[in-house]
């Protein structure tokens, strides 16, 4: 059975890194990355089964990638 695929996004690497450990642990595979533009380049090569953002981020904003989302992968589904 394949493991559920999660993309955490979030500008700091420590939070990142905890999300990532706690997560897998659990059993996900885990994709990460530090902004919202990456985050949609991710989202257009992949399919995620969730995708968890953080709402303040340079650039990109949380905000700004849940609304782009939906034109992206409108089945996933994100939680922030």
């Amino acid at each position: 059975m394949e493991k559920p695929k999660i993309l955490v996004v979030d500008d700091e690497e420590d939070i990142l890194n905890i999300l990532k450990f706690f997560l897998e642990r659990e059993g996900y595979e885990v994709d990460t990355t530090l902004n919202g533009e990456e985050a949609i380049k991710k989202i257009e090569k992949n399919y995620y089964n969730i995708v968890l953002t953080d709402l303040r981020m340079p650039g990109i904003s949380g905000v700004v990638l849940l609304e782009k989302k939906r034109n992206l992968a409108p089945q996933q589904r994100w939680l922030l």
